[in-house]
């Protein structure tokens, strides 16, 4: 019992900061690519899947397998998906996405100001911003339903 009160008190505040997130409307930001070319964040004219992550986190590998796998049944296009490192050196990110393969796009939050914006407090998170510039959706964690979830997400 002690443990789940425990997990659960770690676990609240991301918790709260994924709900209070759900359903807020993104004024327009900008981020780099690893190279170095700027996209907006959000895409005004598409639905949009951003996953913060980092190189170390074992279950961001999982999620972005999936996420790759999914590219490459051609149930996501690389275009859908920025995955957003928070990892301080961006030559360790080049490497790791280099080696795993990735095709899907690939910024690097240099300074910290997106995941700010987004209260990112754990690895993963993922968060749907749809193309009104509203997030339907966040999680932090694993994502038992991720697929499903995207796959719906994409065909509104």
């Amino acid at each position: 019992m002690f443990v789940l009160i425990l997990v659960l008190y770690k676990k609240l505040p991301t918790l709260y900061n994924n709900y209070i997130l759900e359903n807020t409307k993104l004024d327009n930001t900008s981020i780099r690519r690893l190279s170095d070319e700027e996209i907006s964040v959000p895409d005004l004219n598409n639905n949009k899947i951003l996953l913060f992550w980092t190189t170390w986190c074992g279950v961001c590998y999982s999620e972005m397998k999936k996420l790759n796998e999914m590219l490459s049944q051609g149930h996501l296009k690389a275009e859908d998906l920025i995955a957003i490192s928070l990892d301080e050196n961006k030559e360790e990110v080049l490497k790791f996405i280099e080696k795993e393969n990735y095709q899907f796009v690939v910024a690097h939050d240099f300074d910290g100001n997106l995941a700010r914006k987004f209260k990112i407090t754990a690895t993963p998170t993922i968060v749907f911003v749809n193309k009104n510039t509203t997030i339907d959706w966040v999680s932090t964690g694993v994502t038992p339903t991720l697929e499903k979830r995207i796959k719906a997400f994409l065909k509104k």
